[in-house]
């Protein structure tokens, strides 16, 4: 059994001292280094697998679905089907917002009921979205035009 000394004990992390030791411990086992390396190793890989699945196209379409259902659903009925999200065939990472502006408030709030449900990365996301969605809102006041978000700052109204 190999020991080493370490000042930086990885104890110290759930207790320890503030110079990183132990009380009365200033010895490591290396197979007990090496055991907290590969737990922290595989918590780490997890996060970052989970944040690689929230930007997944499959992951995006569901999230755009619900929001489209949802909007729809707090819409009068003759503004319903003036809400539409496509996604574009080539490019599975691309969608499109087709809404008039008297939806933006329906399609905001789908959007914002739906924010905590969402992993990180699609909550940031949708964040942007919903950004682009006002700020497209606020550049053109006139009544009766239909808007084309384009996520990540590429808006365009549509008459």
């Amino acid at each position: 059994m190999t020991m080493i000394t370490n000042p930086l004990h990885i104890n110290a992390l759930r207790g320890g001292t503030p110079s990183g030791r132990m009380a009365g411990d200033d010895k490591v086992d290396i197979a007990d280094v090496r055991h907290e390396l590969d737990e922290l190793l595989t918590a780490l890989v997890g996060k970052i697998e989970g944040l690689k699945e929230g930007l997944d196209p499959e992951v995006l379409s569901r999230w755009y679905r619900i929001i489209e259902e949802q909007a729809r659903e707090r819409a009068p009925d003759d503004l319903k089907e003036k809400i539409n999200v496509i996604q574009d065939p080539d490019l599975p990472m691309k969608f499109r917002i087709h809404a008039s502006r008297r939806t933006v408030p329906f399609l905001v709030d789908a959007i914002e009921s739906n924010l905590q449900k969402m992993p990180l990365v699609t909550k940031i996301y949708f964040m942007m979205v919903e950004n682009a969605i006002w700020e497209e809102y606020r550049k053109v006041g006139g009544g009766g035009r239909r808007c084309a978000v384009h996520p990540g700052n590429m808006a365009r109204w549509r008459l």
